[in-house]
């Protein structure tokens, strides 16, 4: 199990498209849009894997604990 937090941002200005021999440009401006946490459980031996993606304000790893759980029920009915 892994979790990572990370911000979310937006492009505030047009990249300048790619000219003949120059690559396309682009402005370091940028809007914050919040931050979201990504949670991985991985089983490799059985071939499974479960990602979620949750915002900021959600609880963080009981959502994903009792997730994990739940399937783990599903998998043994």
């Amino acid at each position: 199990m892994d979790e990572s937090p990370k911000q979310l941002i937006a492009e505030t200005k047009i990249p300048i498209p790619c000219s003949s021999g120059k690559t396309a440009r682009y402005d370091y401006e940028y809007k914050r849009c919040g931050v979201c946490n990504i949670f991985l459980a991985c089983e490799p031996l059985a071939g499974k894997r479960m990602v979620i993606l949750l915002k900021e304000n959600q609880a963080r790893l009981g959502v994903f604990s009792g997730k994990i759980a739940l399937q783990r029920e599903n998998a043994n009915n």
